[in-house]
């Protein structure tokens, strides 16, 4: 189905539908009731009534099939959108721990996650785009090497630290199922056997009442009128973030009240690509200087100590947060060894998920 029937309200989709409905029922009560002349009607009248039977359960099962399709779509796109807000309001919450820059940088680094979300991996997701954006997003991924850069100062910032880790972890997930969901439809092949079975029954009943016009005409406008009643409630819920009743962005902008009031979030841009990611940002409370020569950081690779593989806690992680959580895990273990060769976060972390990629 295109995207312009989608993008109808429901009112005007029905109207579309029950046309088009309408136009088919016309033509085949139009061709039946020609050619019920003579030996072909008295042939349309010996066709037995109990076929009716089984053909319309059919089509009853077609369209309970694939509704619970649709409201199945439907309902992990709220559940992946409400666990990544869920997730997000968790970072927004414990990045009170670290007050100061770091909050404030984390707090921004959402912000603008969630205007992105708002204003353009919604309406990529709507045109089946969101396929191209399938990457870590340039926010979270900034607010991930943060969090992981940040120096705790107590048990109370090293539990908060790891919470923020994990939540961000979840957000990234949850991004990543709501994309998936977004390329979810109902494929060409269920609709077209949706409408060989609708027709199927609508000629059946052509063909049974062919000698009663009248009785034809209302048996088939009523047949007709569920056929369109069943494909616009089908059509309604087909693509999850498209149309009148699409999944929205309601609940992220409720994680910050400031984001939906952005002028950006509130006059959604067109669908653009999305945006180039960025240096990656200085960690905060840094242990070392970071060495100034080329020479200087070929000694410091040369005598720090990398780990040689993903930690097995962070297993069953998405494979780019697992390397981070692995290469930040060692690094803070190597400053009570001096173990990082003069290292700082970044040229650290760089060449860690190097030698981890292998």
């Amino acid at each position: 189905m295109n995207d312009w029937l989608h993008n109808l309200p429901v009112i005007w989709m029905a109207v579309v539908v029950c046309g088009a409905t309408s136009l088919i029922t016309a033509a085949i009560y139009a061709v039946v009731m020609v050619l019920a002349t003579g030996e072909r009607a008295r042939a349309f009248k010996a066709v037995s009534p109990g076929i009716l039977s089984p053909l319309g359960v059919l089509f009853g099962l077609f369209v309970a099939f694939t509704a619970v399709q649709v409201w199945n779509d439907n309902d992990r796109a709220n559940a992946a959108v409400d666990r990544e807000a869920s997730a997000l309001r968790e970072v927004v919450v414990l990045a009170a721990s670290f007050p100061g820059e770091p909050q404030a940088r984390l707090r921004a680094l959402i912000r603008r996650h969630i205007e992105v979300a708002a204003t353009q991996e919604w309406p990529m997701m709507g045109h089946r785009t969101a396929a191209t954006m399938n990457i870590t997003p340039r926010h979270l991924d900034e607010a991930l090497q943060l969090t992981l850069a940040l120096t705790p100062s107590g048990q109370g910032q090293q539990i908060a630290q790891r919470e923020i880790a994990t939540e961000l972890g979840a957000a990234l997930d949850a991004r990543h199922q709501r994309f998936i969901v977004s390329l979810a439809e109902v494929k060409f092949v269920k609709w077209s056997f949706l409408f060989v079975q609708a027709f199927c029954v609508m000629i059946i009943i052509a063909l049974m009442q062919s000698d009663n016009r009248l009785a034809t005409s209302i048996a088939m406008g009523v047949f007709a009128t569920g056929v369109a009643a069943s494909v616009v409630l089908i059509l309604s819920f087909d693509r999850p973030f498209i149309g009148q009743l699409s999944v929205g962005f309601d609940s992220l902008l409720r994680v910050m009240p400031e984001a939906a009031a952005s002028p950006v979030v509130a006059a959604p841009a067109a669908p653009s690509a999305p945006e180039a990611p960025a240096a990656a940002p200085p960690p905060i409370n840094p242990l070392e200087k970071p060495a100034s020569k080329p020479v200087a950081h070929a000694r410091g690779v040369a005598s720090a100590v990398f780990p040689s593989e993903i930690s097995p806690a962070h297993a069953g992680e998405q494979p780019s947060v697992a390397r981070l959580k692995t290469c930040s895990e060692q690094y803070h273990a190597n400053t009570a060894t001096n173990s990082n060769g003069g290292l700082k976060w970044n040229s650290y972390r760089k060449e860690c998920k190097k030698r981890l990629k292998g």
